[in-house]
């Protein structure tokens, strides 16, 4: 396959409206998930290594929440 080809095939793309909100849509989700695995990795590990409960408790309450604001936004 050529460089022509493969730049036709991006031209049909760019002209179909739905196929750019769908290219648009796995983006966000792909961030989304991102933004997920850096909750669930990275502040719940944080959280962890503190004596007190409370962050644990604030980090697990506001993960979905903080989810899908950013999804939504």
């Amino acid at each position: 396959m050529d460089f022509g080809a493969i730049q036709d095939n991006f031209q049909v793309l760019q002209e179909n409206l739905h196929v750019k909100r769908l290219i648009v849509l796995a983006i966000y989700v792909v961030i989304m998930k991102v933004v997920d695995l850096l909750i669930d990795k990275v502040l719940k590990r944080m959280a962890g290594l503190t004596k007190f409960s409370l962050d644990d408790h604030l980090v697990e309450f506001a993960h979905r929440p903080l989810c899908w604001t950013g999804f939504w936004v």
